[in-house]
């Protein structure tokens, strides 16, 4: 009789499983969404330009990550002196 409660012991965990997962597929697709809404204001914005580049540079973060919006940062401050 063990055997169906631990089968279905089993059952419960993959649905929970899928449903993290699916819960994480929607954060990310959600700070997808925001990020890019955030970058194409500040490149319109000069106000949200500056903000997006004080936050930026406030926070810490890995190498690896530094350097994949590098450029982004680069683009954002040349705007900014652009303008001034």
């Amino acid at each position: 009789m063990a055997r169906p409660i631990e089968k279905r012991l089993a059952d419960i965990q993959r649905q929970a499983t899928r449903i993290e997962k699916l819960q994480r597929q929607q954060v990310n697709g959600e700070r997808f969404v925001v990020g890019a809404l955030m970058i194409a204001a500040a490149k319109r914005d000069p106000a949200v330009r500056a903000l997006l580049i004080r936050e930026i540079e406030n926070q810490s973060m890995r190498n690896i990550d530094q350097r994949r919006i590098a450029p982004l940062l680069d683009e954002l401050r040349e705007l900014a002196s652009s303008n001034d």
